[in-house]
Parts: C-alpha cells; structure tokens; sequence
C-alpha cells in the first residue's frame, strides 16, 4: 500500500505545535537505535515545522495526506499508531488504531486517556516516554496483545448514535435549567 513495506510506526493528523511532533522527532533516533527495521510514517497535511522536525532522520516517510479509503489499511498493517499529542479534544487517530487493532501508543494528556483508557499505552510527553512506549507496543509481548483486544472492544463503543444521544442528553438537562 502506497509503497509503504512494514514495519512501521504511523503518526498520523495535523503537525500545530499541540501535536508534540517535536517531542516525536527527538523519540525517533531512540526507537531507530533499538529497532532498525522500523519506518516512521507521518500522515497528514504538508506542513512546514513537520518537514523541519524530521527532514533527515533514518527511516522516516512523509506521505501526506491519505485518502480517507487507506486509512484504514495503513492504520491496520501498522506496527503501532503513536499520538504523542500535548493536548486533543478527541483523538482519533488513537481510536482509529485500536478499531483496527494496532497498538495505540498516546499521551497521557486531555482527552487521549478518556478514549484510550487502558487499552493502549498511554505515556508522558517527553521523547523518552515516548520512545519507550512505542517500543514496548512493538515487543511483541503478551500483554500488549491483550491491551490491542480490549482496545478493539473500547473503540467499538464509540458510535455516533452513542454521541448523538449523550449530546441530545446534556441538552434536554441544559433546557430544563433554562427553561
């Protein structure tokens, strides 16, 4: 798919400075000394500060934006999906990486442990967190498997008749305040 050959680890979304992509940059020479083997794929828009960060670094694809028809596919055949983001109001990229069953590694920040809970791995912002956590979600160990199952579960959830009915909800509550 796109010429992409696994392994790889996927970032995936825009590249603001609350997407810590930075933080990511600093991580990837630390997974790239343990894991050779491992690409970095980075998704998204053309952004100036995203070809800054990485321009290069071993091992790293800028592919720009996927079609919406790939994702899935890319997101799945991943080794893991890193979200190294200092803040989100939701994350879906974290999701979508557990919908399809790829380790989800994301910051422990804003809404990202809300969504991931403890199905991925969630970590600090610092590129040694970060690096750490991407690592352990491409071990290969038991426990990981059993966090990318549950995160299958947890994704499945999240529907959109779950979010209409829980915002119709907090509106029906709003008006009887209001009215």
């Amino acid at each position: 798919m796109m010429g992409i050959i696994a392994p790889y680890v996927l970032a995936s979304g825009g590249a603001s400075t609350r997407k810590n992509l930075a933080s990511l940059a600093e991580a990837w020479p630390l997974i790239h000394s343990s894991r050779p083997d491992l690409t970095l794929i980075l998704s998204g828009p053309e952004h100036p500060q995203r070809k800054s960060l990485f321009v290069g670094l071993a091992n790293v694809r800028m592919v720009g934006r996927v079609d919406s028809d790939l994702v899935p596919g890319l997101m799945a055949s991943a080794s893991a999906v890193v979200v190294p983001s200092l803040y989100e109001g939701f994350g879906l990229p974290a999701l979508e990486g557990m919908a399809v069953g790829t380790p989800v590694v994301a910051a422990n920040t804003s809404s990202l442990p809300e969504g991931v809970g403890d199905r991925g791995i969630l970590v600090g912002s610092a590129s040694d967190e970060i690096a750490e956590g991407v690592l352990s979600a491409v071990s290969g160990d038991s426990a990981v498997e059993s966090v990318v199952h549950q995160g299958r579960a947890r994704a499945k959830e999240f529907t959109w008749e779950r979010s209409v009915a829980a915002h119709a909800d907090v509106w029906r509550k709003v008006s009887t305040l209001v009215g």
